[in-house]
C-alpha cells in the first residue's frame, strides 16, 4: 500500500506541476507610436491683405497713362511646320487652336522674341497666314491668308 501511496503522490505532483507550470505565457503587445509632426501649435495667420478706401476715386486720366503688360515670348522653331509651331505657342499660353489640316504641314522657320501680337505679325509675315485671338474662347484661330476677302479698288474711292 505504501507503494501506491507514493505512486500516488508522484503522480499527482507530477500532473500539479504539469497543470501549473506548463501554462502558456501571455503574450505582451507593444504599442507603436509615431513621433509628432509639429512638435509646437500652429502660428496663427494673419491676413496678409489690408483694405483702405480712399479719399478719392482714381481718376480717368491716370488708367489711360499706366501700360498695359503683354508677357514675352521667345519663339524657337527651326526646320518645323506650321501646325508645330502654333501648337506650341497655344499650349504655352494655355489655349486651344484652331487651323485647317492644310495649313499644318506648311513649312516654317520662325526665331523672335516679343510680345503675341509681335509673333503672330513675324509668322504672317513669313508663312501667309492670318492669327485671330479669341480671348473669351481661349482659342487661336489661323486662316489662310489668301482667303481673306478683300473689297475692289473701285469700291474704296
Amino acid at each position: 500500500m505504501r507503494g501506491l501511496f507514493n505512486t500516488t503522490v508522484v503522480l499527482v505532483g507530477v500532473g500539479a506541476s504539469l497543470l501549473c507550470g506548463c501554462a502558456p505565457k501571455k503574450t505582451v503587445e507593444e504599442k507603436f507610436y509615431y513621433p509628432a509632426t509639429r512638435q509646437l501649435p500652429p502660428e496663427p495667420v494673419y491676413s496678409r491683405v489690408s483694405w483702405s478706401h480712399l479719399s478719392h476715386p482714381v481718376p480717368l486720366s491716370a488708367r489711360e497713362r499706366t501700360p498695359y503688360l503683354e508677357p514675352v515670348v521667345s519663339v524657337n522653331y527651326r526646320n518645323s511646320t506650321l501646325g508645330e509651331a502654333m501648337s506650341g505657342l497655344a499650349k504655352s499660353f494655355g489655349y486651344r487652336l484652331e487651323m485647317a489640316g492644310e495649313l499644318e504641314t506648311r513649312p516654317v522657320s520662325i526665331s523672335t522674341t516679343g510680345t503675341l501680337e509681335q509673333v503672330f505679325a513675324v509668322m504672317r509675315r513669313e508663312s501667309g497666314v492670318l492669327v485671330s485671338l479669341d480671348h473669351n474662347e481661349k482659342v487661336f484661330r489661323v486662316a489662310d491668308g489668301a482667303i481673306v476677302p478683300q473689297l475692289p479698288p473701285a469700291a474704296i474711292r
